[in-house]
C-alpha cells in the first residue's frame, strides 16, 4: 500500500499538520483509500473509500514510502477486491 501525506493548512495550535493518505490501486480500476493524521500500522478499525481517481490532495503527489498491510487488517470491498470472495466474520455462540 502506498502512503501519500498532504499538508493540513488551518490545524490547530499543538495538532498534526500532515495528514497520511493510505492508499491501495483497485484490481477493477481506481483505487481505495483512508487518511488520518496517525502513522497507522493496523488497519482493523478503519474503513477504506472507492474512488476512480485518486483524491485531489495527493493527485501529482508521489508516494511517501509503500507499506505491507497484513490481509487480516482488511475488511469491506477493499479486501473483496483483493481476494475475490466476500469474507464473514466468525460468530461466536
Amino acid at each position: 500500500m502506498d502512503v501519500y501525506n498532504s499538508i493540513i493548512k488551518h490545524a490547530n495550535h499543538n495538532e498534526p499538520n500532515v495528514l497520511n493518505w493510505y492508499v491501495r490501486k483497485a484490481n477493477k480500476g481506481g483505487y481505495f483509500y483512508t487518511f488520518t493524521t496517525k502513522d497507522v500500522k493496523d488497519f482493523s478499525d478503519y474503513s477504506f473509500y472507492y474512488s476512480e481517481n485518486l483524491p485531489k490532495d495527493i493527485k501529482g503527489k508521489l508516494p511517501v514510502k509503500e507499506i505491507v498491510v497484513w490481509i487480516n487488517q482488511l475488511n469491506g470491498d477493499l479486501l473483496f477486491d483483493i481476494i475475490g470472495k466476500t469474507v464473514y466474520p466468525i460468530v461466536e455462540q
